[in-house]
């Protein structure tokens, strides 16, 4: 039998940066960087008349994604103790809250709350039928891909929850390290490797997917654009190899198991619609359906007559990198117009935070009581007030 659905609304959002992992070196001061997020959780509460008396039946969450699975063990525990007990001090945060409510969640989990949200606000999980997209969410350091494939999922299995009883099993796959930031890092150190091994003497490292005149620090070299679309193309797929045996078919790169696309449509959000707005390849302001042939096109004419600019000057590069992904990595066809580019969905945008509160509620009872009828929005609010500081990102010089 199948339960009532409960979906949050957003009340408000309070933006934070930096995230907490910058915190690895001084665990101790997270604390002082979550109170004025509490606190305006709090006010804004108080704004839409929800008693002082009733925070203390409000649950709080934190979940941290990418930047904080990329610490280390030990810096990453010393921060989430602190945040622990941080939220467990009634002098500083009023809400419910236990130990649980604060953590890592895996990449796998990321991308399902990522789909969640995006195919909740589309209208496709209640039909008697669900007729869902995919989504693609590429954020700093890790992109989610996530869709319910037309065969058995025979690795990266995850069920969803989308209310009481209804449930729904994904494909969910998060790739650690190929977010935009950390892949066009990984791009320019795979080039100082290159450069080390046929131009060690050379002091300056010309990089062809950025415009002359532009230099940057990194890996203590000085990096100095020298554009190339061609040699751009070929870096980017240097983080794609290509070569390792795939023990579940099908593959991916690197022999990581895909269940086949066929013709499942895809959302693409986050960085990955940023990047497409500013290649001017949507239809409106906020989303557009585009070919892999098309964005190949552009990207090329990008990279062409790039110049020095200080708004956009890894625009090649992030471009170049995408299609590579996009193609190569996960297997788009040129022809492809299966990937839709949304930076929001009827004026939203999308969120791990949304998803994860429907996650979290579709666990508790159908029927609740008086006294917590009027604070499910509540939850929401500061679920999603807490995530976005660990979650927001934001696509360098976009």
């Amino acid at each position: 039998m199948l339960g009532p659905v409960t979906l949050p609304t957003l009340v408000a959002v309070k933006d934070a940066k930096p995230g907490i992992s910058s915190f690895y070196q001084e665990p101790n001061k997270v604390c002082a960087y979550l109170r004025p997020l509490v606190e305006f959780g709090e006010s804004s509460l108080l704004k839409r008349g929800i008693e002082r008396k009733l925070f203390k039946h409000i649950p709080i969450f934190l979940k941290a994604t990418a930047g904080m699975r990329e610490l280390p063990q030990v810096p990453r525990d010393a921060i989430m103790l602190n945040i622990r007990l941080c939220l467990s001090d009634v002098a500083i945060s009023p809400f419910k809250f236990a130990w649980r409510q604060a953590s890592v969640i895996s990449g796998d989990e990321e991308g399902s709350f990522s789909w969640l949200h995006v195919n909740v606000m589309l209208g496709n999980l209640y039909n008697s039928v669900p007729n869902t997209v995919g989504v693609i969410d590429m954020g700093g350091a890790s992109v989610q891909v996530v869709f319910v494939p037309e065969h058995d999922v025979l690795e990266n299995f995850y069920p969803v929850s989308h209310g009481a009883g209804r449930r729904l099993g994904l494909y969910s796959k998060s790739y650690e390290s190929y977010g935009h930031k950390r892949a066009l890092e990984r791009m320019s150190e795979n080039l100082l490797e290159y450069h080390k091994y046929r131009h060690h003497k050379k002091k300056t490292i010309k990089h062809p997917c950025y415009p002359r005149g532009h230099t940057f620090e990194l890996f203590g070299r000085h990096f100095e654009g020298d554009p190339s679309f061609k040699n751009c193309l070929k870096l980017s797929k240097t983080l794609f190899p290509e070569q390792a045996e795939c023990l579940i078919p099908d593959c991916t790169f690197n022999g990581i198991y895909q269940p086949r696309l066929l013709q499942t449509p895809f959302i693409a959000i986050s960085g990955l619609a940023k990047v497409a707005r500013h290649l001017d390849l949507m239809s409106s302001h906020t989303e557009g359906t585009v070919s892999m042939e098309r964005w190949f096109k552009e990207t090329q004419r990008v990279c062409s007559t790039m110049t020095n600019s200080r708004n956009t000057p890894d625009l090649c590069a992030l471009s170049t990198y995408i299609f590579t992904f996009l193609t190569r990595g996960l297997g788009f066809d040129l022809k492809s117009e299966q990937i839709s580019f949304r930076v929001q969905i009827d004026g939203t945008d999308p969120t791990v935070s949304y998803g994860l509160m429907m996650h979290e509620i579709s666990y508790m009872p159908w029927i609740m009581p008086e006294t917590y009828e009027t604070q499910f929005m509540a939850t929401a609010l500061i679920a999603l007030v807490m995530t976005l500081a660990a979650l927001y990102t934001r696509v360098r010089g976009l």
